[in-house]
């Protein structure tokens, strides 16, 4: 209870108490906005609102697999668009999803079966040209408003429901929702008195939900229904927000998008904006230093170094940090000169 005065926060935790690594065995370091410490080992609170741990996991996973790290494989690591939730959802998708085509044909018009085949056959890979991609984000959010909404006052369309999905790391729930087994509770519609949903209930209807959630918005064809097509990047200026005019001026170039909120190339939008998902946060500013070879160093960012819309660098690094190209960096003392132009 944050307003009672008795809970503030008293001083500062002693020095010699912060956490810290220090040369690990495994020969790296990282975080993903994630848990990064046992609370066992440091009881002391130092983050009560952190992101699920898979992107840290993912990140670890790669860093194992590749050895001499080179600024390229630095620069692959944070382009990597792989959804961290896919490999526990794959194992627990209903067997008239992937297993038993017949039992997929029978449900709906014969689109579920198309969508489910779809869904089964996907990479993982939040690819710009995935439809498979945007197949699975609408059944996250359809299965987590049919697992979790029913409880709520007003439902998946009610201000608790929509309030929770405001919040940046509502994704936790998600990554929750899929570790939980079969006959959990949680999936249980408490509105349907006389039934006991299971897992492969909610998931068949979610992805019901999916499709016509899909066909109402992005059309029939479900080659439309391409990843980087549902969700574009683009970076979206204060003063551009309600289009028109300003808008064309001061918004930047849009792009096809790519990855999500959990995956290492991270392109948060809010599960509350369904319409559209436009982007809302990410790594506005990435850097890949080589200690050993400083010159070999590079950064992107996404926009330009100006802040003025009528300037050729206001948006002219968008490209290349959607494509990971990095610019170089050159920190050596006389490695570069400073020409400032007006």
């Amino acid at each position: 209870p944050g307003w009672l005065s008795s809970y503030e926060w008293k001083g500062y935790v002693d020095k010699k108490d912060l956490p810290f690594s220090l040369n690990p065995k495994r020969g790296w370091i990282a975080t993903a906005n994630n848990q990064a410490i046992p609370f066992d080992r440091f009881p002391t609170a130092y983050n009560v609102d952190p992101a699920p741990p898979n992107r840290y996991v993912r990140i670890g996973e790669y860093l194992e697999k590749h050895n001499d790290l080179t600024v390229d494989d630095m620069s692959k690591l944070a382009l990597d668009t792989g959804e961290s939730y896919w490999p526990a959802a794959r194992e627990k998708l209903p067997g008239a999803f992937c297993e038993k085509p017949s039992a997929s044909a029978a449900i709906g018009d014969g689109r579920f079966a198309k969508a489910a085949a779809i869904l089964c056959d996907w990479d993982g890979m939040l690819a710009s040209d995935s439809v498979g991609a945007t197949l699975f984000v609408l059944l996250s959010n359809a299965a987590v408003d049919r697992a979790l909404a029913d409880e709520l006052t007003g439902g998946a369309e009610g201000p608790v429901w929509h309030y929770m999905q405001t919040i940046s790391h509502f994704e936790i729930n998600i990554d929750w929702l899929w570790h939980r087994p079969a006959n959990d509770p949680v999936w249980d519609d408490v509105r349907t008195k006389m039934i006991v949903e299971s897992r492969d209930d909610i998931l068949i209807a979610a992805l019901q939900d999916a499709v016509a959630l899909a066909d109402s918005r992005y059309g029939s064809d479900m080659a439309d229904w391409q990843w980087g097509v549902v969700r574009p990047f683009y970076i979206k200026h204060a003063f551009g927000g309600k289009g028109g005019v300003l808008g064309s001026l001061f918004n930047g170039e849009s792009f096809a998008g790519t990855g999500g909120p959990e995956t290492v190339f991270k392109n948060q939008f809010l599960r509350s904006d369904r319409a559209a998902y436009h982007p809302a946060a990410g790594p506005a500013f990435r850097m890949v230093v080589d200690m050993g070879a400083l010159e070999q160093s590079g950064f992107s960012m996404a926009g330009g170094e100006s802040g003025w819309p009528k300037s050729p660098h206001y948006g002219d690094l968008t490209a290349d940090w959607m494509s990971g190209k990095l610019r170089p960096l050159t920190p050596t003392e006389g490695g570069t000169k400073i020409r400032f132009v007006p």
